[in-house]
């Protein structure tokens, strides 16, 4: 698949290979946190690879940046002056007119016969109409764009900094964009570190481990995952070993709305789930009681597999009643498995734990284990 790449490893690796060309991304994060320095690096990153580029900018002056792009060594005047770039610096007002949008854009596009284009910011461009208004006007410039067969990237800025509440935009375009890529700040251990995550890419695989990044003389560097850490977008980071002992111990004190001896019939119905590899009731011990491996497939604890991945543990009750609800954060448990998810629900003797290959795979799941609740809730006690 044909990518366009931003020219950080460790990103373009996230990304599969990079961008999708002629896609849209969302680039979003706080004040600070790189987003302008990402975009521009973009755009280098193009120029070098033969593929011209246009700087939209409603907050920064050309002369600021020209300014801070130089610090990381990008000379964006030549480029100007070479025809491989355009900056444009406008009132939000004028694009949200599609006419005026187009006649602006189109000219830039053209005298530089850019692929590659980034706005800073839409989130500016928010400020001056209401949420309805927006998602119609950024329809219409996406599909201005696409028309173009250019790889746009939009920056968001996004309000709060660190906080178990957080939302990649707060006017509902996510689903316009084909990807998002989140930076944000986290506290662990009492200093401040940057997180990095893709959280989509339409049409494609992608790595969705949480990476450390930081801001370099050279442009942003992407670096480990948080391999020791959950929680750590929820602003409350906690070491993995830690989430563990509390699941164990709130395991055994879960009622459970299936018998102990329907665990070996619940784990052969979720194994026919497409995607599940792997289902086992362990105790709070970890003990298997019920259930394994899938018939056919390969062992899911190999070295390969487990390299290099982190764990995430959470908790939720209530799950095979009418109202789910969480307890703790986030809402499942996560054993961090490359290329598999791992959950766990809660029983009366223990938890369902499971390997699953797609994400998708969870609501089956979870349909099957209420049809075997009901089924037997409806049935006549001896």
């Amino acid at each position: 698949m044909n990518r366009a790449k931003f020219g950080v490893s460790g990103l373009d690796d996230l990304l599969g290979g990079g961008l999708i060309r002629g896609d849209s991304a969302l680039l979003a994060g706080s004040a600070g946190s790189g987003k302008t320095t990402l975009g521009t690096q973009f755009l280098v990153e193009g120029i070098k690879a033969g593929e011209n580029g246009v700087y939209v900018t409603f907050e920064e002056l050309p002369d600021q940046l020209y300014r801070d792009s130089a610090n990381f060594g990008w000379d964006l005047k030549e480029f100007e002056r070479a025809g491989k770039l355009r900056v444009v610096c406008t009132s939000p007002g004028l694009l949200l007119d599609p006419e005026v949008a187009e006649a602006i854009l189109g000219r830039a596009i053209k005298e530089t016969d850019a692929k590659r284009i980034v706005f800073d910011s839409l989130s500016h461009l928010a400020t001056f109409t209401d949420e309805k208004t927006l998602r119609l006007r950024a329809y219409s410039l996406l599909m201005l764009l696409k028309r173009y067969k250019m790889t746009s990237v939009m920056l968001w800025e996004v309000s709060q900094l660190i906080g178990p509440s957080f939302a990649v935009t707060d006017m509902g375009l996510s689903f316009l964009l084909d990807s998002i890529i989140l930076l944000r700040p986290v506290e662990i251990e009492g200093s401040i570190r940057r997180a990095l995550v893709v959280l989509k890419i339409r049409g494609s695989a992608h790595d969705g481990s949480l990476r450390s990044y930081e801001i370099t003389g050279s442009g942003v560097r992407v670096g480990q995952r948080f391999a020791d850490y959950s929680g750590v977008l929820s602003g409350t980071p906690t070491k993995a070993e830690q989430n563990i002992s509390q699941l164990k111990e709130w395991l055994v004190e879960q009622p459970s709305l299936i018998p102990s001896e329907h665990y070996d019939e619940l784990c052969e119905s979720i194994l026919n789930v497409p995607g599940v590899r792997y289902c086992a009731v362990r105790n709070a011990d970890g003990d298997v009681i019920a259930g394994g491996q899938k018939e056919g497939v390969s062992e899911m604890e190999t070295t390969e597999e487990r390299k290099g991945t982190d764990m995430r543990v959470s908790l939720m009750s209530g799950l095979f009643g009418s109202s789910p609800g969480s307890f703790g954060t986030p809402q499942l448990l996560f054993l961090g498995y490359e290329r598999l998810m791992m959950l766990a629900y809660p029983l009366g003797g223990g938890a369902i734990m499971l390997a699953t290959l797609e994400p998708e795979s969870q609501e089956a799941i979870i349909g099957t284990v209420r049809s075997i609740a009901a089924r037997l809730k409806a049935q006549p006690r001896a």
